[in-house]
């Protein structure tokens, strides 16, 4: 505005009276004076790399990570074009509504005063877990050693179904078909009762443990229950897998 009103005033300096020039002159020199510039001093704006940490570390304030689980974050980059004023106080970092606390997501970032701006910042947040792999092909009913078996880290969205971590219950278990070199190990890829597999029951409550020696007739793994009939009996009952070839199951008389 004081510019145009500059123009206006002295829009006339080109008159060829040769006293006009000289008040143009002087009429510049004081409008200098008093603040007319046309150069504008620059601005501080924020630091675009400092919202990009504040997005990662409150990140990586949210993550729970599990044992053996690594979370890796990886945040968006900002056009540099971007021009915002200087946030005053602290910036404050916010997760919008919609946004995933897994695989791709969403910061919110703001400037809480006295000038207000708001900013949402792309992100990656990636976690990966250490499972166990074949390095060589495994038919079904053979039993896995550990020399059969190489770590690998995979990322969990990859991931549908519950890898097997303990090595214990993976060595001498059995693929439940045919696996090959590079397969990663699930609960549900191996069995440590087979169908056809001698097991040892052991039936207990909180006086009394004993044990039943019998024949799986269903593929399990651990946790899951698989049928069993008694050598002896003759009966069938269910029983829990806890081991390779060992199931529990309880009997009455628990409190």
């Amino acid at each position: 505005m004081k510019l145009i009103t500059f123009l206006a005033v002295f829009g006339n300096c080109s008159n060829k009276i040769p006293l006009i020039p000289r008040f143009c002159l002087f009429s510049l020199f004081t409008a200098s004076l008093l603040g007319f510039n046309s150069a504008v001093d620059a601005r501080e704006f924020q630091d675009i790399e400092k919202i990009r940490q504040a997005a990662k570390i409150f990140l990586e304030e949210k993550q729970v990570a599990a044992d053996k689980v690594n979370t890796e974050i990886t945040i968006g980059q900002i056009d540099p074009r971007m021009r915002l004023a200087k946030c005053s106080s602290e910036i404050e970092a916010f997760l919008p509504q919609t946004s995933r606390r897994t695989g791709k997501t969403t910061v919110g970032i703001r400037c809480g005063g006295p000038i207000t701006w708001k900013i949402f910042v792309s992100a990656k947040i990636t976690q990966y877990q250490e499972v166990w792999v074949l390095n060589r092909n495994v038919a079904s009913g053979e039993l896995i050693s550990q020399s059969d078996l190489t770590k690998s880290r995979v990322e969990i969205l990859n991931v549908r179904k519950i890898p097997m971590t303990d090595l214990n219950q993976i060595i001498n278990a059995s693929p439940r078909r045919t696996m090959r070199a590079g397969a990663t190990i699930f609960q549900d890829s191996v069995c440590l009762v087979c169908r056809g597999d001698k097991v040892t029951v052991t039936a207990k409550n909180d006086f009394l443990s004993i044990n039943v020696e019998g024949v799986a007739l269903s593929n399990a793994v651990l946790g899951e229950v698989a049928q069993v009939r008694n050598s002896s009996s003759r009966k069938t009952f269910g029983a829990t897998v806890v081991g390779k070839n060992q199931l529990n199951v309880t009997i009455a008389g628990s409190n």
